[in-house]
Formats: C-alpha cells, structure tokens, sequence
C-alpha cells in the first residue's frame, strides 16, 4: 500500500457517485513543528497552483498546466506525508448532471496526471462540485473561463 495519510471516512463526491477511502495506514513519524513547515511550505509553493484550468466542456489538461502539475510532483514527494483534495468545477453550461460528472472528470484527470507522476492515488481525495462554487459570475467569457477549474487543497495527517 502507498501514501502515508490515513483519511478514514467515506467522501460523498457529488450528487451521484461515491468513493470510499477507508483504509489503515501508519502515522508518518514527523513532528508538530515538521508538520507545521511543511503545510506552510506547500501553501506558498502552490499559491501559484492552486487552480488547474480548463477548456469549455473538457477534462484535458492544457499542455501548459503540465509545468504546474510538475512543481505540484517535486513538492509531494519532498514531503510524502501530505496529501490533496482536488475538487473539479465548471461554468454554467449544460445541465447540472452533466457538470457534476464533467467536474468529477476533471478532478479524476488532475489525479491520474499524479499518479502517472509516481504519487500514490491514496494520497488524493476527489471532489466534484459542478457549477455550484463559480469565482466569478457566468456572465462573460472571461468569468466563465476562472469558473472551469480544479482547485488544489493540502491536507497533512490526521
């Protein structure tokens, strides 16, 4: 088994699917003041990349993300007892089911990106929300676009 976070509940991605994440894993042996350095260091390395954009109606990343997603690597694996959630969104285009699933998609992508990287897929938590949390309105291209997104959180052990 890989990773060394033990997430240990069941994750309700959006309205129709689910995943259970449920397993047993040591606790990293770190300390507190490690563990503080380390959450700070990730949250200033991913200020930059804390969104992940894409296309209207795609879940292909963008060959200029793959830079982003790369920095995203080399961070997680100088610290391999961090893990992410990656919650996809979208624009208001097209039904609500279609965009839960497209925002799931692209959630999965970010992570198979990762994987294929060499980071453990027990290390992520997927999330798909839609257009339920835009940044901007849906009114012009431009907010559109900011909506079309995955967004990267860091979470470190229990």
């Amino acid at each position: 088994m890989h990773g060394d976070i033990s997430y240990g509940k069941e994750v309700t991605i959006g309205i129709f699917f689910q995943w259970d994440v449920t397993r047993e894993a040591p606790e990293p042996i770190i300390d507190e003041e490690e563990k503080v350095e380390a959450i700070q260091a990730i949250q200033e390395a991913i200020r930059d990349i804390q969104v992940v954009k894409f296309i209207t109606n795609t879940a292909t990343i963008l060959p200029e993300q793959a830079k982003t997603l790369d920095n995203l690597v080399a961070l997680l694996q100088k610290y391999p007892f961090a893990g992410l959630e990656l919650t996809g969104h979208t624009d208001n285009v097209g039904t609500v089911q279609l965009n839960m699933a497209l925002s799931l998609r692209r959630a999965s992508e970010v992570k198979a990106y990762l994987a294929e990287s060499g980071i453990a897929s027990e290390r992520m938590v997927l999330r798909g929300r839609g257009a339920t949390d835009p940044m901007e309105e849906n009114l012009t291209e431009e907010g559109m676009a900011k909506n079309r997104r995955v967004t990267i959180r860091v979470m470190v052990g229990r």
